[in-house]
């Protein structure tokens, strides 16, 4: 977001992302080399571009420029040669949760400023003499986002790669809202109330992932009060209420009394989460998301192995989705400190491991249905069986019952015939 009105700390930022070698732009999308960056931390909470020139700047010495969380903001600058033939160019950097960003180009011993497109992410259109080396400068402040990666391309490139991420933004809103709709009507059908938790936990997860990947802005425009709600609350409804299921559906409370302490435990965290960013403190509630994150993410993948051991076939297909996010949130981390390049596959890879969680989930439940749906027929069949085998049970009885009372008939009308018997031979003597 482009100038979120908090008085906030900058936290730990890191600029990567090249490995290696010099700022050259051949005409292919280049990724700033965080070696050549030249930072100036800020000692005020005021930014004057007129002072830059004062400053005197430190040199990056490793591929990651880490940078104290104590300061008020960061004066970065860098070089590049433009050795292509477009001098109409572009310096992007695809993050939506930055406080602030300002761009420059220097010009002589001055310092022009570059005003930002209108866009989720921060892209400013800069005019590059081909075969010329440029300078720039960029102010940062951020109160919850640690990497910057920047990107220079041309326009052309500029306009598919951000055609290609609307698709993306358009496909993940989409699917999840399909997903949402999918689950509401099985709930409504089968009344299954392991579809409450996790009709919540997409809400949730759905708007931290759009405020994240920017398509807030595009919902709601300049409206940071929608961005950090989105962001903040929809990260601890996503926690508490995917915990909740998760304790609902994988019946832990049959299980092991540890499992179920680590899931309180994921939940008492994102309630901490959400009551922090009630009371404002937005930094505070951003790192205890990052910790409530970790937490949850071994205790669920802890039991989700525990429970498949056992054989418990939900808790199977509860791995491979979860396994499926963990490997997304690893491209994604991996893509920040400068393993993998940054592109629109490992940007929105979190919101792939979010849309085959929530698949596979989906799939977990519509299986969870199926079987109980078997589970009551054959419980069905079991009764109806029971039934006959009752019927057949009391025509059995039946039949024993009126042959005893023919044989006690038989045998009264016998002693009755024997007594009249000894009657008449009484009478008669």
């Amino acid at each position: 977001m482009k100038y979120i009105k908090h008085n906030f700390l900058v936290v730990s930022i890191l600029v990567a992302l090249s490995v290696c070698g010099k700022n050259n732009y051949s005409g292919k999308i280049l990724d700033v080399n965080a070696g050549e960056i030249e930072y100036h931390v800020m000692t005020s909470s005021q930014f004057t571009i007129d002072s830059a020139n004062k400053w005197e700047l430190s040199k990056v010495e490793s591929k990651i420029l880490t940078l104290d969380p104590s300061k008020l903001g960061y004066f970065c600058s860098f070089s590049f040669s433009n050795n292509s033939n477009n001098s109409n160019l572009a310096i992007q950097c695809p993050i939506t949760t930055l406080d602030e960003m300002r761009f420059f180009v220097k010009k002589g011993n001055e310092y022009l400023e570059i005003l930002a497109e209108d866009d989720p992410y921060f892209i400013f259109k800069i005019n590059a003499d081909t075969g010329a080396t440029c300078e720039v400068a960029f102010f940062v402040k951020s109160s919850n986002q640690y990497v910057i990666p920047l990107q220079i391309s041309n326009n052309v490139d500029l306009e598919r790669n951000n055609n290609v991420r609307n698709l993306l933004m358009g496909s993940f809103l989409g699917i999840m809202i399909t997903m949402f709709l999918y689950n509401l009507i099985l709930f409504t059908y089968t009344r299954d109330t392991n579809y409450i938790p996790y009709l919540f936990y997409i809400i949730g997860i759905t708007m931290g992932q759009t405020s994240l990947l920017g398509v807030s802005q595009y919902l709601f425009p300049n409206n940071d009060f929608v961005f950090s709600l989105f962001l903040y609350l929809g990260s601890a409804i996503a926690g508490i209420f995917g915990a909740l299921f998760v304790l609902k559906f994988l019946q832990i409370r049959n299980e092991n009394q540890w499992m179920s302490i680590g899931l309180y435990i994921v939940i008492f965290a994102y309630f901490i989460v959400a009551i922090t960013y009630v009371l404002g403190q937005f930094l505070i509630s951003y790192a205890l998301i990052q910790i409530s994150a970790m937490i949850a993410v071994f205790v669920i993948l802890a039991i989700s192995i525990s429970l498949s051991i056992k054989g418990k076939a939900v808790a199977k297909i509860y791995l491979i989705a979860w396994s499926a996010l963990l490997i997304s949130i690893v491209a994604y981390v991996l893509k920040d400190i400068g393993v993998l390049p940054s592109n629109n596959f490992t940007n929105f890879s979190v919101s792939f491991g979010v849309i085959l969680e929530t698949v596979f989930i989906s799939l977990a439940l519509t299986n969870n249905i199926s079987t109980l749906r078997r589970e009551k027929e054959r419980a069905n069949e079991e009764v109806l069986d029971q039934i006959e085998k009752n019927k057949e049970l009391v025509l059995n009885q039946n039949v024993v019952l009126e042959r005893k009372v023919s044989e006690r008939t038989a045998a009264l009308q016998q002693a009755l015939d024997d007594l009249k018997a000894a009657q008449s031979q009484l009478v008669q003597s």
